[in-house]
């Protein structure tokens, strides 16, 4: 399926979309989300260098530069776009297994009516 094919997928309402295209579609948000995640969180450490660092360099010991880096607005900022960021991420992953157990539903249920129909087919 090429770009263009997705990017008209997704003009479609959801509802009249597959189980695995909107399965797809939650996987590929999913993943864009987590990356997003983790890019920020990794970023984590180094910003608290970052800011370690400016305050050694102003004269302060490290161990107390550690400290006032980690309680600065900065570093809470950084802390709860990354909380949010990873809500969003759990979010989209819910989302791709609850379309995963929709899919398992529907494959029993389709299940059972072949085998009801066999059923009914030969006691007749």
């Amino acid at each position: 399926m090429t770009i263009s094919d997705r990017a008209r997928v997704r003009d479609i309402p959801e509802r009249e979309r597959s189980i695995a295209e909107q399965y797809r579609i939650a996987a590929d948000e999913w993943a864009e989300a987590d990356a997003a995640y983790y890019a920020l969180d990794n970023m984590r450490t180094a910003l608290i260098a970052d800011l370690v660092l400016k305050q050694v360099e102003s004269g302060t010991p490290v161990s107390r530069a550690e400290h006032i880096a980690r309680a600065s607005q900065e570093h809470r900022d950084h802390v709860s776009k990354t909380a949010d960021l990873k809500r969003r991420a759990n979010k989209a992953r819910g989302r791709m297994e609850s379309l995963k157990m929709q899919f398992s539903v529907w494959n029993s249920q389709d299940a059972n009516n072949r085998q009801q129909y066999r059923m009914m087919r030969q006691s007749t």
